[in-house]
C-alpha cells in the first residue's frame, strides 16, 4: 500500500509544477490586456485634456462639465481658475478643470438667445383661441347651464312649431 501512495503523491507534484506555470502565463496575459485596453487609452485621453487646459486663452469660446458655454474673459496666475463670461456681464470663476471643450469662433454668437435683435417673422400666425371643452350634462344639469345643444333645440323648436302651423 505504501508504494501505491507514494505513486499518486508523484503525480500530484508534478501537476502542480504545470498548474503554476500555465497560472503564471495566464496572470500575464491579464495584465497585459489591462494595460493595453484600460491604463493606456487613459493615459492618452488625460494628456490630450492637459494639452487643451494648457493651451487655454483669452477670447476662446468654451463649454463646460456643467453644460455652461462662456467666453474666457481672464486667466489668473494661478493656473488653477479661469473667469468666464456666461452672458454680457455676467462673469463666472471656476476652477479649470471643469473646461472640456474649446469651441469654435463664433458658436456663441450663432446660438445666443437674445429676444430683442431677434428678427421677427413677417409670416407669423395669431394664435387661435383656445376652444373650452364641453361640460358633461350632468354637471351642466347641476349647474343649471344649458348646453349648446340645448341651445339649439330652444332656437330650432319655435322655427318647427312655425313649420307645423304652417302646414295645418
Amino acid at each position: 500500500m505504501n508504494i501505491i501512495s507514494s505513486a499518486y503523491a508523484a503525480d500530484a507534484a508534478q501537476a502542480q509544477a504545470g498548474g503554476d506555470l500555465s497560472m503564471i502565463i495566464v496572470l500575464s496575459v491579464c495584465m497585459i490586456a489591462v494595460y493595453f485596453f484600460i491604463m493606456r487609452p487613459n493615459s492618452k485621453k488625460r494628456k490630450e485634456m492637459q494639452k487643451l487646459l494648457d493651451n487655454l486663452s483669452v477670447g476662446d469660446e468654451v463649454l463646460t462639465n456643467g453644460g455652461i458655454a462662456g467666453r474666457i474673459v481672464k486667466l489668473p496666475d494661478n493656473k488653477e481658475y479661469v473667469l468666464v463670461e456666461v452672458a454680457d456681464e455676467v462673469v463666472m470663476q471656476m476652477k479649470r478643470n471643469y473646461v472640456v471643450a474649446v469651441l469654435p469662433k463664433g458658436t456663441l454668437q450663432a446660438v445666443a438667445v437674445d429676444k430683442k435683435n431677434a428678427p421677427k417673422k413677417a409670416n407669423a400666425k395669431k394664435a387661435a383661441p383656445k376652444v373650452q371643452a364641453p361640460l358633461p350634462q350632468a354637471v351642466e344639469a347641476k349647474l343649471g347651464i344649458a348646453s349648446d345643444d340645448d341651445k339649439k333645440e330652444e332656437q330650432s323648436a319655435p322655427a318647427a312649431e312655425a313649420e307645423n302651423k304652417e302646414n295645418k
